[in-house]
């Protein structure tokens, strides 16, 4: 897989590298792998997930391997967060138990109102209320960009008071139909809808930004870091 993953980068088949990276690094996750990877979705334009490969890498060779890429891979981290764009999902009308997805993957309430790195390109919002679709909203974001999705959808009504009279535990029909019935606790009119006020959670959701234009390791990095390299390729040599 790894070898596939450096014959697809080097052909610029930059989807084929992706998974056989990913399906590499799965696999045996070692930190050439995970470097490729880096590169290959940057290349692929899931620069969220790009940033978060070159922050690992960062930290699993803190103790001072492969110092020659961590410098590369901080340069690019650099770029790479001005590439980043950050959206805001606010729902009005939104009701506890409403669910939201976001490009089908389950999206916490938590999250709303809340400014989160995300891809460059077309997402999709979703609100299901009782397995059934009550909104449906794409947006598209670009490089770089910070927008606003605003989603308004009908609050969950509150429910009714009840309004049966009974007698002895039993409902009286002929009372029903011709006679009073008792007021609800309280006074006032009765069978009153309140509409539910806006709910809104909200956690700081926190992501790192990423790098700029990705590229592979091309050598040996156990060898001399002058020799072997064949600029921003790819590493040649499986882990």
């Amino acid at each position: 897989l790894f070898d596939e993953g450096v014959a697809a980068a080097r052909s610029s088949q930059w989807d084929v590298a992706h998974d056989r990276f990913k399906r590499s690094y799965e696999l045996a996750p070692r930190l050439k792998t995970l470097f490729n990877l880096a590169s290959a979705q940057l290349q692929t334009g899931k620069l969220v997930n790009a940033s978060e490969s070159y922050r690992r890498f960062l930290r699993e060779t803190s103790d001072g391997r492969y110092e020659a890429y961590r410098k590369d891979a901080r340069d690019l981290l650099s770029d790479l967060e001005k590439r980043i764009p950050f959206a805001t999902i606010r729902v009005i009308g939104i009701s506890p138990g409403d669910e939201l997805t976001l490009d089908e993957r389950s999206f916490p309430q938590a999250g709303l109102g809340e400014s989160m790195p995300i891809d460059p390109g077309s997402h999709t919002v979703v609100v299901v209320r009782e397995g059934a679709k009550i909104s449906n909203r794409t947006f598209v974001i670009g490089e770089g960009d910070s927008k606003t999705i605003d989603i308004v959808v009908k609050p969950r009504p509150e429910p009714k008071e009840p309004t049966d009279a009974t007698n002895g535990g039993e409902t009286n029909g002929a009372d029903l139909a011709s006679g009073p019935t008792a007021p609800p606790k309280g006074g006032g009119d009765e069978g009153s809808v309140l509409s539910s006020g806006w709910f809104w959670a909200a956690v700081v959701v926190v992501v790192a930004g990423g790098a700029g234009t990705g590229y592979l390791l091309t050598r040996d990095v156990t060898a001399d870091p002058t020799e072997g390299t064949l600029g921003r390729g790819v590493i040649d040599v499986a882990p």
